[in-house]
């Protein structure tokens, strides 16, 4: 079952569970013990430690889950991509002793001969929490959250965590298919920028979209265009204040926009919420959030970090 997607939210309708930074895995324990990747690929034989906890599970069953490699107190991608690359035994040996995997559990599909699927998730879940009473297994899942999705999503922010996944209590899982019955919230990076100048359609109209940057060590880097956000009142209010601080484009900028850029003195910073920085160095998707009380040349470029689309 995929998810759709989402801000967060409260409702008494809905389970919040956490979003790991891992490898989405069907999980199947019993007799036959395999973890499967959403492509179909067999994982097993990359995760002993699971496959080995997997079969200590008492009766049969299909378990949807994520496979996550610790880096301290969260998950880290590249470590269960490390581990999902190495081939030899040698290798994987070593790797579940040095880098063990854990199997975060959200979903049980079948049980002992039952198929689950159309029952609802609170149901599903009852018989997850019996199957999996000790959350400090190997094979664990996550504790219930109901109702109370913006106070878990402002946790899951200070735990640095990928995100949540809202979920809906009666709704079934869907095999193969993209509902809104799930929401995928994910945690958006957030970032301090210096505004360099500002965006609009026509020369002499409203700014569209503020343009922003930060200090590098050879001066000030573009690093995108921020337009969704801005509420027309805040659109106002810039374009009669910023209008007073023109001033030349900073050399090596940079820049480029659908429409006309006039550069301002860099005065403001601006909080900036975005998906991702692209390989070339810029905001991918970026949101307007607020202005903060800081100093321009402490704004310094973030560090590029890709987000391969192979995960959960």
């Amino acid at each position: 079952m995929l998810a759709g997607t989402g801000r967060p939210f409260d409702s008494p309708d809905h389970l919040f569970d956490a979003k790991w930074d891992g490898l989405r895995s069907i999980a199947f324990f019993g007799p036959t013990v395999r973890l499967q990747a959403r492509s179909l690929r067999d994982q097993t034989r990359h995760f002993p430690e699971l496959a080995a906890a997997l079969s200590a599970l008492p009766g049969a069953g299909v378990l949807d889950g994520e496979i996550v490699v610790m880096d301290g107190d969260r998950s880290s991608f590249p470590l269960v991509m490390e581990r999902n690359r190495m081939r030899s035994e040698t290798a994987i040996r070593r790797g579940a002793a040095e880098i063990p995997a854990w199997f975060v559990a959200f979903d049980l599909l079948h049980r002992d001969g039952i198929r689950l699927t159309a029952a609802p998730l609170a149901e599903r879940r009852r018989a997850l929490s019996a199957l999996l009473p000790d959350a400090g297994g190997r094979v664990f899942a996550n504790p219930l959250v109901v109702g109370e999705g913006m106070r878990f999503f402002a946790a899951m922010r200070e735990r640095n965590m990928e995100g949540m996944v809202a979920k809906r209590l009666q709704g079934p899982y869907r095999i193969g298919e993209r509902s809104d019955d799930w929401l995928k919230i994910k945690v958006r990076p957030r970032l301090s920028c210096v505004v360099f100048g500002t965006l609009h359609r026509h020369p002499d109209g409203p700014v569209r979209s503020l343009v922003v940057g930060a200090y590098g060590p050879d001066g000030p880097v573009w690093l995108g265009n921020v337009g969704s956000g801005l509420a027309g009142e805040t659109r106002a209010q810039l374009t009669e204040q910023l209008r007073r601080l023109e001033c030349p484009a900073p050399p090596g900028f940079g820049a480029t926009g659908d429409g006309h850029i006039r550069y301002v003195k860099p005065l403001l910073v601006a909080t900036v919420e975005y998906l991702e920085l692209t390989p070339s160095g810029h905001l991918r998707h970026p949101a307007f959030v607020g202005f903060e009380d800081r100093d321009p040349r402490r704004c310094g470029i973030p560090a590029v970090r890709g987000r391969p689309a192979d995960r959960g």
